[in-house]
């Protein structure tokens, strides 16, 4: 995740003199397919840690719980950890696209600046001044 925020600030800093509408549309797609993933892994590690409950804990002759216990109880916890991080992921980048589709509306006052100008015939003959 962090490596996500060094690339897209590093992009950020190199595409800020070069601002184009292509450019910000591509930018707004891999957000959108960066929150769609998050959604997805979102969803994904709720349905396992709903589908691997806690083990209880049933204890070993040594006095502590079996290992079946606490391979649970560790993969439950890794597993929450990078749920959390998910969540966190998906309403920063939420937040980007919704920043981004902003100044997009700001291109638009633009458009006519870098649109084709009309097409004018080229062979138009010039007035008779006789």
């Amino acid at each position: 995740m962090v490596g996500w925020f060094v690339i897209t600030g590093v992009s950020n800093i190199i595409l800020e003199k070069h601002c184009s509408i292509k450019i910000l549309r591509v930018c707004l797609l891999v957000g959108v397919a960066s929150l769609v993933m998050s959604v997805v892994a979102v969803i994904i590690y709720a349905v396992d840690l709903g589908k691997n409950v806690e083990v209880p804990c049933r204890e070993t002759y040594h006095g502590t719980c079996d290992t079946k216990h606490y391979d649970v109880k560790l993969s439950r916890g890794v597993k929450s950890s990078l749920l959390l991080f998910t969540l966190a992921q998906a309403v920063v980048s939420s937040v980007l696209i919704f920043f981004l589709f902003r100044e997009r509306r700001s291109f638009a006052q633009y458009d006519s600046l870098t649109a084709s100008p009309p097409v004018t015939p080229t062979s138009a003959t010039p007035p008779d001044l006789n």
